[in-house]
């Protein structure tokens, strides 16, 4: 599910499709299918999924639908990595084709149970699973990505760098990323916005559009900012400690990382429909990380 809107799905009207619209989509890959019910299941500014059930041959079926205004490049490479993920076991929804219409994208995906949750009953069962799952993820592998999480980060920097209140991130930074010996499969974009849970248990992990490959503490760094602005420091300090615990791993780098997954809420904010009170958990979760990360490497 695309940045960010986490709770109301509001966002890009291109993306707002009507039951006759999904039921074009729908026959774009089942040609005798008719639509007997479409719900939104989530989304933002940049996707939204849809959860359609049909009738075909009398039998009724359910499916769901990603629509993105992405390249269908990106969408082609995205299922690659669902199919890919999916046989080794990994909680991922199995694509079954991608089609474009004008300047949309959509693929065809398992629906899978579940939905994003963002007040969980029990906060610390959820912080925990998550971060066992964010380990699997490190553990599992897809050969043909070959895209890196380093490219375009020194121009990144560099942008941030000149916005007052980050001039000296580039200097903290050494211009670039930290430097890794370890390569593993990055999600790119782990937030519970893109975590599906039910019945406290996490169903599945969606929105594989930002995989990559790069050094593990990339998507620990972004999870540690998400799980701060949405609900505080402990969490955050709750899902790291389970991470490594999960992983074996040391967190290496963490004050610079830290400042990395500042990157895209400083620069792409604006794109993830938040509402007021967002808007000001988000900047001061900036500030407050900015300030510790700077102090720490100092």
């Amino acid at each position: 599910m695309a940045k960010k809107v986490a709770e109301n799905a509001a966002g890009n009207p291109a993306l707002e499709l009507s039951n006759r619209e999904l039921s074009r989509w729908l026959k774009m890959w089942i040609p005798n299918a008719k639509l007997s019910n479409a719900v939104l299941l989530g989304g933002g500014t940049g996707a939204r999924v849809y959860g359609l059930e049909y009738v075909e041959r009398k039998a009724q079926q359910r499916i769901a639908l990603r629509v993105t205004q992405s390249p269908v490049e990106l969408c082609w490479r995205e299922s690659l990595v669902l199919n890919t993920l999916c046989d080794q076991g990994l909680p991922v929804a199995r694509c079954h084709g991608v089609q474009h219409r004008g300047k949309l994208a959509c693929m065809m995906v398992d629906w899978l149970a579940g939905k994003p949750v963002f007040r969980p009953i029990d906060l610390p069962n959820y912080v925990d699973q998550a971060a066992d799952l964010l380990a699997a993820i490190h553990e599992a592998s897809v050969p043909s990505l070959k895209r890196r999480f380093e490219t375009g980060m020194t121009r990144r920097i560099q942008s941030v760098s000149r916005l007052p209140g980050f001039e000296d991130l580039k200097d903290l930074l050494g211009g670039n990323v930290p430097k890794s010996r370890e390569t593993v499969l990055l999600h790119g974009d782990f937030w519970p916005g893109n975590i599906l849970y039910q019945r406290k248990a996490l169903t599945g992990i969606v929105d594989w559009e930002d995989a990559s490959l790069g050094s593990r503490m990339a998507d620990l760094a972004n999870a540690r900012f998400e799980l701060r602005w949405l609900w505080g420091e402990e969490a955050m300090r709750r899902f790291t400690i389970q991470y490594l615990a999960a992983s074996g791993k040391q967190a290496t780098d963490l004050a610079r990382w830290d400042l990395v997954a500042l990157i895209k809420p400083v620069l792409y904010r604006h794109n993830w429909g938040l509402n007021p009170s967002q808007e000001r958990r988000v900047k001061q979760t900036i500030s407050a990380v900015y300030a510790e990360a700077r102090q720490s490497i100092a």
